[in-house]
C-alpha cells in the first residue's frame, strides 16, 4: 500500500482512464455525493467513469446519482477500481462480483481506515470525503461545474449535519462557499435534505422518543427501532436517513445509541457523541468503526443481546482518558 498526497492522487487520476467508483454499504450522502462528483468530473475531463450500482441507495439520493450508475455485467475490459469514503473492505457495497477485485485507490477520511487498497489518499481531519475530492479536483486544475458542485455539496453538508456537527471547521465552510459559488443550489438542497420529513418519518420519530432508554445518569441514551415500529409508522429506508441523531437530542445526553433491527433479525448500531465520549472506540469492541463522534457496527444479534453488548463496550471506554476527543 502506498500513501498518496492530494497532488499525487491528482496525477494518478490524470494519467489513467476507465474508472469504476465504489461506495459503501447503506450509502449515505458523503459516499454517494463524493463518488458521483468524482465520476462527473472525470467524464467532463474526457475520461470513462462509472459508479458501480449500489442497490441499497435510498430514494433520498437516487435521482442525484442514477445517471452515473452501471452494472458490473455491462462493463467491457479492464477498469481502475476506486473506493470512496469506505474505511474497511468489509464495508464495501454489497456486490459479489467485486468481492475479490483489487482496489487500485481508496479515498477516505475515516481515522479507523483499514488499509486495503494499492494506493490510499487518507486525510483523517476532514469533516467529509467530499472535501478531499474537492481538493483533489482543484489539484487536477479542474474547473468546478454546477453539477459537480451540487454533488459535492450533498457530500459535505450531509456528513456535517448541514454544518451543525462539531466536525465542521472553518475549512469546511470555505469548501461549502466554494461549491455554492460554483453553482451548488444550497437552499434547495438544504430544504430537501434537512428541512422536510415525510409523515411516516415523524411517526417513527415519535415512537423512538417515546421509548428512549436513559443510562449513565442521563448522559447515555439508547433508541430502539424494531421492524414492527417501521411497519406501524409506514416507514421505509428513506425514513432512516440520519435517524441516529434522534437519540442524542435530549438535553444532557453525551452519547446517543440507535439499535435498529434489520429484516433478518440482526441489528445495526449507530453511535453519536457530543464532547468526551468516543464513538469509534465503543464500536471497535463490536467490530465496527468510524469517527470519534460518529461510528457504527453491524452485529449478528437480536435487540436485547445487541443492547447488552453495546452497553458493555461503552462502559469499557466511558470517560477513559485514552478515548477522549
Amino acid at each position: 500500500m502506498k500513501q498518496l498526497t492530494t497532488e499525487q492522487t491528482a496525477e494518478f487520476l490524470l494519467k489513467r482512464d476507465r474508472f469504476l467508483l465504489l461506495t459503501h454499504k447503506n450509502p449515505d450522502g458523503d459516499t454517494l455525493g463524493s463518488a458521483a462528483a468524482l465520476c462527473n468530473a472525470l467524464r467532463e475531463l474526457g475520461k470513462t467513469a462509472y459508479l458501480l450500482r449500489n442497490t441499497q441507495t435510498t430514494d433520498m439520493y437516487l435521482a442525484d446519482v442514477t445517471e452515473y450508475f452501471t452494472d458490473y455485467s455491462a462493463l467491457d475490459g479492464e477498469f481502475t477500481l476506486i473506493s470512496v469514503d469506505t474505511a474497511d473492505i468489509n464495508l464495501m457495497q454489497v456486490n459479489e462480483e467485486i468481492k475479490d477485485a483489487a482496489i487500485a485507490l481508496a479515498i477516505d477520511h475515516h481515522p479507523s481506515h483499514n488499509q486495503f487498497a494499492e494506493n490510499l489518499l487518507l486525510i483523517a481531519d476532514k469533516a467529509s470525503c467530499g472535501e478531499i475530492i474537492l481538493e483533489t479536483l482543484n489539484a487536477m486544475q479542474y474547473r468546478l461545474s454546477p453539477e459537480t458542485a451540487k454533488l459535492l455539496y450533498i457530500a459535505v453538508s450531509t456528513d456535517t449535519g448541514c454544518f451543525r456537527y462539531k466536525n465542521t471547521k472553518a475549512e469546511t465552510l470555505l469548501a461549502a462557499a466554494e461549491l455554492v459559488s460554483a453553482g451548488a443550489p444550497s437552499g434547495n438542497l438544504n430544504q430537501r435534505l434537512f428541512m422536510s420529513k415525510r409523515l411516516s418519518r415523524l411517526k417513527l420519530e415519535s415512537m423512538i422518543v417515546g421509548g428512549l432508554e436513559m443510562y449513565m445518569d442521563g448522559e447515555l441514551s439508547i433508541a430502539v427501532i424494531t421492524q414492527a415500529m417501521m411497519k406501524e409508522a409506514g416507514a421505509d429506508s428513506y425514513d432512516l436517513e440520519d435517524i441516529a441523531t434522534v437519540a442524542g437530542q435530549p438535553e444532557g445526553v453525551e452519547m446517543g445509541v440507535t439499535i435498529r433491527e434489520k429484516s433478518d433479525g440482526t441489528c445495526k448500531l449507530s453511535v453519536r457523541t457530543t464532547n468526551y465520549a468516543n464513538a469509534n472506540a465503543a464500536c471497535a469492541y463490536l467490530g465496527g468503526g468510524g469517527h470519534g463522534m460518529a461510528s457504527g457496527a453491524n452485529v449478528d444479534l437480536g435487540i436485547d443481546d445487541a443492547r447488552a453488548k453495546i452497553l458493555e463496550a461503552i462502559k469499557n471506554v466511558w470517560k477513559g482518558d485514552e478515548y477522549k476527543l
